[in-house]
């Protein structure tokens, strides 16, 4: 039987290389860093801290048995001003870089960062369960949409969105690459 939970802080070491693997190059873009150590070193200390929009305070885990299976990230979309400022200075910081984060999502909406099931446990419709309890949350938090982007090379992923209610409302650029921004109403 899978359980769903709030992640820990002491989950780090198994989360933050699932999410790392979600969110492929945005990875080193929020990090600031071509270096795939310091990427998962600063992605680490970005995991552990609550200002970040990757912080272990916006993630839901999956597990079967006390074995983390999968997890989801997600936030208001009220916070991300807060949160990509937060990380905009971390870059600058560590690399003196003036970074501005491309927006991914809109203040009015619940937002879906990413989601990654371990590579043993998929097909077992384990995103399902992730999806629903993160839109279940969205729910009672007040919100009535919930969002999410894909890359618009991912049309396999995108069909599977849609399967799950979420329409393409319209496209961003985030790290000079096209996404769609896709929308479910609650």
């Amino acid at each position: 039987m899978y359980k769903i939970r709030n992640a820990s802080i002491n989950d780090y070491e198994t989360l933050v290389d699932l999410l790392i693997e979600a969110m492929g190059d945005i990875a080193y873009y929020l990090s600031g860093t071509s270096n795939q150590t310091q990427m998962r070193a600063i992605l680490i200390y970005y995991y552990k801290s609550e200002l970040s929009r990757i912080s272990y305070k916006n993630c839901f885990v999956i597990e079967k048995e006390s074995v983390i299976c999968g997890v989801i990230l997600c936030y208001s979309g009220n916070d991300i001003e807060k949160l990509d400022n937060w990380t905009s200075e971390q870059i600058f910081k560590n690399f003196n870089t003036k970074v501005v984060i491309d927006k991914e999502c809109f203040e009015d909406e619940f937002y879906i960062d990413c989601i990654c099931v371990d590579s043993h446990y998929r097909g077992k419709k384990i995103s399902a369960l992730l999806f629903a309890h993160a839109i279940n949350h969205a729910k009672k938090l007040g919100f009535d949409k919930v969002s999410l982007i894909v890359d618009i090379d991912k049309e396999a992923t995108k069909k599977y969105y849609h399967s799950l209610g979420f329409e393409e409302n319209t496209q961003l650029i985030i790290n000079k690459h096209i996404y769609y921004h896709m929308r479910k109403c609650i």
